[in-house]
């Protein structure tokens, strides 16, 4: 019985010495946020695409819901990596014409800003840092307009 019960701790310990190496390895954040038009409107189906800056290998994509929410989670880091961030906004016949952003770590605020984007401005790179999360609203407005 005392055999059996020091594997069992040599194994539990083990495994909680593996797991905070992977947690001290990579790290993950989370963005949201919601998109409309400029009536003020959900728009439902817009692709939002987040590429790291340090990795083409880390992008994720994801669509707004019916009420023009989105929610991106597991945006992975790894060590020595930079928290920025490329976003992308496509909606077919509309272009982002305004960002507001707020990134925070649990214990402070990283970046806050809103920036009135036009058409072939690009959304500057993102800070949303290791184990953070970020709220991103963007207004889309027609092309014809």
């Amino acid at each position: 019985m005392e055999r059996k019960l020091t594997k069992l701790v040599l194994l539990l310990t083990v495994c909680a010495l593996l797991a905070n190496g992977v947690v001290w390895a990579q790290a993950v954040s989370e963005a949201r946020g919601i998109i409309k038009d400029n009536e003020g409107n959900p728009l439902q189906g817009v692709q939002i695409v987040f590429r790291n800056t340090a990795s083409d290998q880390a992008v994720y994509e994801t669509r707004t819901n019916k009420k023009g929410r989105f929610y991106i989670d597991n945006l992975l880091y790894y060590q020595n990596q930079e928290g920025r961030w490329l976003v992308t906004v496509e909606f077919d016949g509309y272009v982002a014409t305004s960002l507001e952003f707020n990134s925070r770590t649990q214990v402070r605020l990283v970046d806050k800003f809103t920036k009135n984007l036009g058409p072939g401005v690009q959304i500057p790179p993102l800070n949303i840092r290791p184990l953070g999360e970020a709220e991103l609203n963007f207004v889309m407005t027609p092309e014809d307009q």
